[in-house]
């Protein structure tokens, strides 16, 4: 795969600075996978082409022909901060012509996440939080925690998702609510416990 190509394809769908982006998530995404030995080469590619729907709708998709579910339209007037994920990979496939289900699911899942992700979803999950150009206070925390316990940032950042929808009275995806709670089951009380804080900064 030639990733300055993929670059120019998906240019054609996002905005400039969304591009910038999806560049720096593709970073961490390749950093996080090298270290967990996960193929860095998807985990790449990933992170560049996990918001390629960001700026469609469903009567676009109708426009430009592309075969999705019915229920899309539904979670775009639902869920409207999550749709982009969630078409995601139809969008994939018919504009960038990819074909790996592992790209797919992981581009699927980088914002809402989900129980028993693989250990690509989670590592796009994690980067899209972590792009270096978001402000975080926790972010050297969160980071660290990246890098030893992919169960524990998951459930860290799904945590935080889950409280700041709750600040802004946001609809909260069913999928947001799996995967706090699943990943919550695979951390110990004191973990538990440690990033308390994190979470609530």
């Amino acid at each position: 795969m030639n990733i300055e190509d993929l670059i120019s394809r998906i240019a054609k769908y996002i905005s400039p600075k969304r591009l910038d982006h999806v560049k720096r998530v593709s970073e961490v995404a390749k950093s996080l996978a090298l270290h967990w030995k996960v193929d860095s080469q998807k985990a790449e590619i990933a992170g560049l082409v996990h918001d390629i729907a960001k700026k469609m709708t469903p009567s676009y998709l109708v426009e430009k022909g592309v075969s999705h579910d019915k229920t899309f339209p539904k979670v775009f007037e639902t869920y409207p901060n999550v749709w982009h994920a969630w078409v995601s990979p139809v969008a994939i496939s018919h504009f960038l012509k990819l074909s790996s289900r592992d790209i797919a699911s992981a581009s699927k899942w980088h914002t809402t996440g989900n129980a028993k992700m693989s250990k690509l979803s989670q590592i796009v999950f994690i980067a899209d939080y972590l792009d270096p150009e978001r402000t975080l206070s926790s972010r050297s925390a969160l980071t660290d925690i990246a890098y030893t316990h992919l169960d524990l940032a998951t459930y860290c950042i799904s945590a935080k998702a889950l409280i700041q929808l709750v600040k802004k009275a946001l609809p909260i995806h069913p999928y947001t609510l799996q995967c706090h709670n699943y990943y919550l089951t695979t951390i110990s009380e004191l973990d538990t416990k440690r990033v308390k804080s994190i979470i609530l900064e």
